[in-house]
């Protein structure tokens, strides 16, 4: 029978070993972003922070209150970006979970019921 333990410390470290030649091999073109069971990797220069940052500095709107909804834990890079300008980030997740979002939504419906209220008030 094999064991789970020893199933997932090579799972691990092959997954080490992998990020490792990976990087070594695109000289920071690609990144790791991550993820739980899976390997994602993605171009260096895809970064929705810096994405908010830029936009936000080439196209200031004075008065204006940045809002940002993701669902994904690569959003995390905007919700610090988001905050970071005095804006408020949402995460849509089912279940709480560490996040730079000042709240979470537990569901698109929620998200657009939100939406739906803040545009109907402002």
């Amino acid at each position: 029978d094999a064991d789970p333990a020893e199933g997932r410390t090579v799972i691990a470290r092959g997954r080490q070993e992998a990020e490792a030649a990976l990087l070594r091999a695109t000289a920071g073109v690609y990144r790791i972003l991550g993820g739980d069971r899976f390997l994602e990797i993605g171009p260096a220069l895809a970064h929705k922070g810096k994405t908010i940052a830029y936009l936000l500095e080439q196209w200031p709107w004075p008065g204006a209150l940045p809002i940002y909804l993701g669902d994904d834990d690569k959003d995390e890079e905007a919700f610090m970006a988001i905050r970071a300008a005095g804006g408020v980030p949402l995460v849509v997740a089912a279940s709480p979970r560490p996040s730079a979002a000042a709240c979470r939504l537990p569901s698109p419906q929620a998200a657009r019921q939100w939406l739906a209220q803040f545009l109907a008030t402002t």
